[in-house]
């Protein structure tokens, strides 16, 4: 069971750090509807060119864990 979650998060490896990297870089300083219109494309762009990623990610857990980011 294990085995099988980690072969599918690390099919998923690519896409999810292609968003994390990118938001990561670009979306800091800008307001959070602008940061949503970012991430639908980068979203969408990643879907076109069929590269796997997680469904459903959230770039704060990809990051760390949630007890992590609680003490932020």
């Amino acid at each position: 069971m294990r085995l099988a979650l980690f072969e599918e998060q690390y099919g998923c490896l690519l896409g999810d750090c292609i968003i994390a990297a990118a938001f990561m870089s670009y979306c800091g300083p800008f307001p959070s509807d602008y940061r949503n219109l970012l991430n639908d494309m980068w979203l969408a762009r990643i879907k076109e060119e069929r590269v796997q990623m997680s469904k459903g990610l959230q770039f704060s857990e990809f990051l760390a864990s949630k007890a992590i980011a609680r003490k932020w």
